[in-house]
């Protein structure tokens, strides 16, 4: 097969000599140092144990790690958006919001968010650093309901509706499972009826971005890379079954050629993960079996123009079969590491900054033990021949020890270490508390806090913290950030522009078109950063909010110079953030509900308003005399139609008299007169 003017051949000689130079960088210093700092959390022994000796081990490790992951996770937990867009113009308002409501909604909804930060988080501080990768994954909701009994003509129609059963353009299916058909006894007339049993079966797909950790040693990268955006090469490397690369869509002809003898030397920091795995790979069948898979992204130039280009090439098997070839946007990884070393990709872990305090107590521990069990089980210096051994070596409580001279049996005395010792250990956790900033102050086991001011601990623990803020805004300005920039390029390139999404946020339905949003607009991420003291926080912030009204006394309203109803509502939302509540829409109602009161006038002038009495004085007045003449005026209205009906009925009368008194008069009135 040709790719362009690359044959497979050449690709796979290029993609496997990037594949060994990553495993060379991996499998240096690196996996042994990751080994041992796995063995120190788990408080292995160190190899140098004697029997008959004290063997415990320190945890000291374990004890920093623990303690800094709660102030972590709190720090990007706290609040029901870690991350903000904030728009570069004014064209980006909208889209920057949006956006900003839609990735946080992918991340906290659609994924296990905090466990995801978690173990990121844990392995960067015990493993140098800690990797995730995000990709899609279509989730499948299936929903069965069962009708016990519809006729044929219902059934028919039901039929119709739901077509063949095929998928619709998003993967959605409707179709009738078990299905029964019975017929009823011919009625009085003969007709026999038929009805119909089944269950009907919806199938709903869902495309979503899920973003899942990568265990450290999986990952793999160039030597030379200083950050995964500058890296020609990253890979990560897996372990699948043939059955799962047959799931995945390749033909089972080329898995079935695939072999398993080229199994990444994975680190050892893995096994000493697996404590408790007692699985034998011998116990596998063919299809199960393992073969290595390993995903790159790599820059490399398959056309032959002289530019290369980013490609993802899936390689698997042994022999690093090339199963598939297509064009990247971007490397879907994100990695942080606590205490970067400037120009290397690798920097160092917390649990490197330990180990050498966990050897050192770890040996005072045991030489105090054994001081312990030498001074409370002293040895004795007896003379050879004048004591009974059996009885000498049967330590019990009252117990006798035969001997035949006095003197016999002397004991070997052992000098105390406790002061000295008990002063060493001290000394190696204050060491301790310097490198990695967790101090028995952050932990609330210092017995003597409340004999200290509360200025004096405020300032130990703000000290202390800075470490640990350190190592939040360095996992922000670093991992955090790329991740929620990949997030949001992919679902913007993913999109269909004429179509939207509803999700729920803030308890009420919102609309999304990500389609619409440009996915190179100009964004600046913000991570928000808590800090350690959140009383400390409240009390600046009331201070704050009081400033603020004491501006609005000034500014004689709520909107003005000074301040507004914006910064008021910021101020509270920072309130209610840190009183502990991560939504705020319990408590105050959002911002764009607001509506400004109408500008209020300026009073008239007395001159103004007695000028305007006179005038409504005057109106009052002609009001009356119009309304008087109207009055009149309807008077005699009145007055002159009831004479006018008067002169009709005499004239009436007068006319019939003439008639009545005229010869051959009937008395009847001629029509021109009525």
């Amino acid at each position: 097969m040709k790719t362009g003017k690359l044959t497979k051949d050449e690709l796979k000689a290029k993609v496997s000599k990037a594949i060994d130079d990553a495993k060379s960088y991996a499998d240096g210093t690196l996996k042994a140092e990751r080994k041992r700092a796995m063995d120190y959390y788990f408080g292995k022994p160190f190899g140098d144990e004697v029997e008959g000796r004290s063997k415990v081990v320190s945890t000291d490790v374990a004890e920093v790690i623990e303690w800094i992951l709660p102030d972590l996770m709190k720090i990007f937990t706290s609040t029901n958006s870690p991350v903000n867009f904030d728009p570069e113009g004014p064209e980006d308002e909208a889209g920057a919001k949006q956006a900003t409501d839609y990735v946080n909604y992918i991340f906290t909804k659609e994924n296990t968010s905090f466990l995801v930060l978690y173990t990121w988080f844990k392995d960067a501080l015990l493993q140098k650093n800690g990797v995730v990768k995000y990709g899609w994954q279509t989730k499948e909701k299936v929903k069965e309901e069962t009708f016990p009994e519809v006729n044929d003509m219902a059934f028919g129609v039901f039929m119709d509706e739901i077509g063949d059963g095929k998928e619709d353009e998003n993967g959605n299916k409707v179709e009738v499972v078990d299905h029964t058909e019975t017929e009823s006894e011919p009625d009085e007339f003969g007709v026999v009826n038929k009805f119909h049993r089944f269950t009907v079966r919806t199938t709903k797909k869902k495309d979503t971005l899920r973003v899942y950790n990568l265990p450290p040693e999986e990952f793999l990268i160039d030597s030379g890379a200083k950050t995964i955006e500058d890296a020609t090469f990253v890979a990560h490397y897996c372990e699948k079954s043939r059955s799962d690369l047959i799931e995945m869509g390749y033909s089972r002809k080329e898995v079935d050629e695939l072999t398993s003898d080229d199994a990444l030397s994975i680190d050892e920091s893995s096994q000493s993960r697996e404590l408790y795995d007692d699985w034998d790979d011998n116990d596998r069948d063919d299809q199960t079996t393992k073969v290595p898979v390993y995903e790159c992204y790599m820059n490399i130039d398959l056309d032959d123009d002289g530019i290369a280009e980013l490609n993802r090439i899936v390689v698997a098997g042994g022999q690093r079969k090339v199963m598939e070839v297509e064009k990247a946007e971007e490397k879907p990884f994100a990695s942080i590491c606590p205490v970067p070393t400037p120009h290397e990709f690798y920097g160092q872990s917390v649990a490197d900054l330990v180990m050498d305090l966990q050897k050192i107590k770890s040996t005072i521990l045991r030489q105090i033990l054994d001081n312990m069990y030498l001074t409370n089980n002293s040895r004795n210096v007896v003379v050879d021949g004048q004591v009974n051994l059996d009885d000498l070596m049967t330590n019990r409580p009252g117990g006798v020890v035969r001997a035949k001279s006095i003197g016999a049996i002397q004991p070997l005395v052992t000098q105390p270490l406790s002061q000295q010792a008990f002063g060493m250990l001290e000394q190696m956790n204050n060491i301790r508390e310097e490198r990695t900033g967790v101090t028995k102050y952050t932990q609330g086991m210092d017995a003597d806090t409340l004999n200290k001011t509360a200025s004096g601990i405020n300032q130990i623990m703000n000290a202390s913290q800075q470490r640990i803020e350190l190592i939040a805004r360095i996992f922000a300005e670093t991992g955090v950030k790329r991740l929620f920039k990949l997030l949001l390029n992919t679902v913007v390139r993913n999109a269909d522009s004429q179509k939207s999404e509803m999700i729920r946020l803030r308890n009420q339905w919102v609309e999304m078109s990500p389609g619409q949003w440009d996915p190179d607009m100009d964004l600046t991420v913000q991570v928000g950063l808590g800090t350690g003291n959140k009383d400390q926080n409240l009390a600046h912030l009331n201070n704050i909010l009081n400033v603020q009204k004491e501006a609005i006394a000034v500014q004689g309203g709520v909107d003005g110079p000074l301040t507004s109803v914006k910064y008021l509502h910021h101020t509270m939302e920072k309130i209610i953030e840190n009183s502990g509540q991560k939504s705020t829409e319990m408590f105050m109602p959002e911002l764009e509900s607001y509506q400004p009161p109408p500008p209020q006038q300026e009073p008239p002038s007395p001159e103004m308003m007695k000028a305007q009495a006179e005038i409504a004085d005057m109106n009052k007045r002609t009001d009356a005399e119009i309304a008087i003449k109207v009055r009149e005026q309807d008077r005699k209205d009145r007055e002159l139609a009831l004479k006018a009906e008067q002169m009709n009925r005499e004239t009436a009368l007068e006319v019939q008299k003439i008639a009545t008194n005229a010869p051959g008069g009937d008395g009847n009135i001629p029509d021109v007169f009525r």
